[in-house]
C-alpha cells in the first residue's frame, strides 16, 4: 500500500471504494478525459488525493442525472465560476422538471390504486344516488359517431393536448354522453372524451365544469359494446323516481384493459347529474 502523506493519497482501488464505484469506472473516466489521477508513478500506479473527492462527486452526480460525457468534458475544459453556475442552473431546471414528472406519476399510481380498490368493492347491480364534488375537466371536441374518420382526428388532437399539459400521467380518461341520445337508444351520438382533472394551462375552449351535486349512479360490468343495458336500467330508475336530470352523463372507467385480460370484467361508472 502506498504510504499516505499530508495530502492523503489513495490507490485506484482505495479511491474507488471511497467513492462507491468500481475501479473500472475510474479507469474509464481517465480514458475519456473527464477525471484523471493526481499523478501516475513510474511503476504505473495511479495516485488519487482526497482533494479530488468533491470533483468526482460532482461528475458522478452529473452522470447520474444523465449528463453526457462530452458535455461534462466540455465544461471541465473551460471551467470557471460562471460556467459552473450555468451548468448547475441548467441541471437544476432539468431536475425540477424530472421531479415534477415523478410527482405526477406518483399521484397517478395513488389514484389508480385507490380507484381499483374501490372498484373491487362495487355492487354493479345497484343504482344509487351519490354526492359528488365539482371537478374541472379537459373536454375534447364532440364526436357525432364512432366511425374511424370521425373519432380518430378528435381523439388524436385531444390526447396531444393532454400530453402537452402532462395530464395523461396523472389522471384517467373518460367519456361524456348526451342524455337525450341515451334515452333515444343512441349512446354514441355526440360523445366527448374528458380528462378527469384539467390543468391550469388547459386551453379555455377545452375546459368544462363537472358540477357538484347529487348524481344518479350505475355501474356497467362488461365491454363497451354492451353499455346500453346499464343505460336502460338507469332510464327505468329515473322514470320510476321522476328525477329531473341534465342532458348528459359521465362515464369513468374503473377497471379496463390495464387491469383485466377479459373485457367482460371491465367496470364503468356512469354518473348523471340531478337537477335540484
Amino acid at each position: 500500500m502506498l504510504e499516505k502523506n499530508m495530502k492523503w493519497t489513495f490507490t485506484t482501488g482505495e479511491f474507488a471504494k471511497l467513492c462507491g464505484v468500481s475501479k473500472q469506472t475510474l479507469l474509464y473516466y481517465d480514458r475519456v478525459g473527464i477525471f484523471q489521477p493526481e499523478r501516475v508513478l513510474e511503476n504505473g500506479y495511479r495516485v488519487y488525493t482526497y482533494l479530488q473527492f468533491e470533483t468526482f462527486n460532482v461528475i458522478a452526480t452529473l452522470r447520474e442525472m444523465g449528463t453526457p460525457i462530452q458535455e461534462i468534458k466540455s465544461y471541465l475544459d473551460r471551467r470557471s465560476p460562471e460556467e459552473f453556475i450555468r451548468l448547475f442552473a441548467q441541471q437544476k431546471r432539468e431536475l425540477e422538471e424530472t421531479l415534477q414528472n415523478m410527482e405526477r406519476i406518483l399521484r397517478m399510481m395513488e389514484s389508480k390504486i385507490a380507484t381499483t380498490q374501490d372498484a373491487l368493492q362495487v355492487d354493479e347491480t345497484k343504482i344509487l344516488l351519490e354526492k359528488q364534488p365539482e371537478r374541472r375537466l379537459a373536454l375534447s371536441r364532440p364526436m357525432q359517431n364512432w366511425e374511424e374518420q370521425e373519432y380518430l382526428p378528435i381523439l388524436t388532437e385531444y390526447l396531444s393536448i393532454c400530453n402537452r399539459n402532462n395530464r395523461m400521467q396523472s389522471y384517467s380518461i373518460g367519456t361524456v354522453v348526451r342524455w337525450k341520445a341515451l334515452l333515444d337508444g343512441n349512446v354514441t351520438d355526440c360523445t366527448y372524451y374528458f380528462c378527469s382533472q384539467a390543468s391550469e394551462d388547459t386551453p379555455p375552449s377545452f375546459l368544462h365544469c363537472r358540477p357538484a351535486g347529487t348524481y344518479v349512479v350505475a355501474y356497467h360490468k362488461g365491454d363497451y359494446d354492451s353499455m346500453t343495458e346499464a343505460y336502460e336500467r338507469l332510464a327505468a330508475y329515473i322514470r320510476h323516481h321522476q328525477l329531473s336530470i341534465v342532458p348528459y352523463s359521465y362515464e369513468d372507467d374503473l377497471l379496463d384493459e390495464i387491469t383485466n385480460q377479459d373485457s367482460q370484467e371491465y367496470l364503468t361508472k356512469i354518473s348523471i347529474p340531478i337537477l335540484e
